[in-house]
């Protein structure tokens, strides 16, 4: 039985019988003509072809046997090999976003479970933050390190008796710093097709996705900071 919704009236259609999406229909002893089978095809039989009913195909399938083998197996790899460069450009592109959602997520997840001791201003977090974004474009760490370098005495000492966890914020900056791919864990390679990435091969390497998603971390952990200060 099939119903439905005129939104017009504001009224439901009447119930009535159809026969289901995939009935065959044999009709013996009959003959039909290319030009009528074209014409049944095109416009539909019953009713409410308007709304997708009444569609037929007559003698779509005139084989009456199949043949149906399994594929030989194989001992190499069951991912496809991408043979056309644009195919293989798409894979490169699905796999680098899909590691960068990962990379995204993990660092939410960390930054949830980070927090900072009393001891640090907001202008010397608010300083931070700048220095990373500034740095962040081509994950020039370098920039972030000669500000901790080069602080005065008294943010020094800020830095130095913050804590974060069991450990100095000074400390735990220079480890971030000196060893981006250190605090990145869980993370497993990621396969589109043929093509293999992780947060540490050639291509990020090149990139400096490490340093960078290292810069987005001391951002948003300074920013965080800032935020449960108010």
């Amino acid at each position: 039985m099939i119903g439905g919704f005129n939104r017009k009236w504001g009224l439901p259609l009447p119930q009535v019988p159809a026969l289901a999406a995939g009935t065959a229909i044999v009709f013996e002893g009959f003959e039909i003509d290319e030009a009528q089978i074209q014409q049944l095809e095109y416009r539909g039989i019953g009713e409410r072809r308007e709304d997708g009913f009444g569609r037929v195909a007559v003698n779509w399938l005139k084989k009456e046997k199949f043949l149906v083998s399994l594929p030989k197996s194989s001992s190499s790899s069951s991912l496809p090999c991408l043979k056309k460069e644009g195919s293989h450009l798409l894979a490169e592109q699905m796999a680098q976003r899909l590691l960068e959602q990962k990379l995204e997520q993990y660092l939410q997840t960390r930054v949830g479970r980070l927090s900072l001791d009393e001891g640090i201003s907001n202008s010397q977090l608010s300083r931070l933050q700048s220095v990373a974004r500034q740095a962040l474009p081509n994950g020039d760490c370098s920039l972030v390190i000669s500000l901790l370098n080069n602080l005065p005495s008294n943010a020094r000492n800020q830095f130095e008796r913050t804590k974060i966890g069991n450990k100095s914020f000074r400390k735990q900056l220079d480890e971030w710093l000196e060893n981006p791919t250190d605090w990145i864990e869980g993370i497993t390679e990621v396969k589109i097709a043929d093509v293999e990435r992780n947060f540490n091969d050639d291509r990020a390497k090149e990139d400096k996705l490490a340093q960078k998603y290292t810069l987005r971390l001391i951002m948003a952990v300074a920013k965080k900071a800032t935020k449960e200060k108010k």
